[in-house]
C-alpha cells in the first residue's frame, strides 16, 4: 500500500521498481511472487488505524509519504475462482 503525500504516482508504476528493491532482502526474486495486490492512497484519508500492524501505524505517525508491504501466502487457487471480487461484480453489473 502505497500512502502519498501531493502527488501520486500511476499504480502501476509503484509496483515494479519496489518489486526490484525487494530482491535478495525479502524475496530470492520476484518471479517468486504469484499474486499481488496494489493500493494507493492519500495519506490525508480518513483510516482506521484500531487494528493495523505496528509498522503500519507507525508509518501513519510519521505522517509523510511511505510504502507498506506486506507479505503472505496466496489464497488457495479455487477461492480466487469462487468468490467474485466487488470489482468484477460492480464491471458484470455494468454490462
Amino acid at each position: 500500500m502505497y500512502h502519498y503525500d501531493d502527488v501520486a504516482s500511476d499504480v502501476d508504476n509503484i509496483v515494479k521498481p519496489n518489486q526490484d528493491a525487494l530482491k535478495g532482502v525479502l524475496l530470492v526474486d520476484d518471479f517468486a511472487g504469484t499474486d499481488l495486490i496494489c493500493r494507493r492512497r492519500s495519506i490525508h484519508g480518513r483510516f482506521d488505524l484500531t487494528a493495523v500492524p505496528l509498522a503500519l501505524g507507525a508509518a501513519f505517525d510519521l505522517g509523510g509519504e511511505f510504502l507498506y508491504v506486506r507479505i503472505a501466502d496466496a489464497p488457495q487457487e479455487i477461492l480466487l475462482w469462487t468468490i467474485p471480487s466487488p470489482a468484477f461484480t460492480a464491471r458484470r453489473c455494468e454490462r
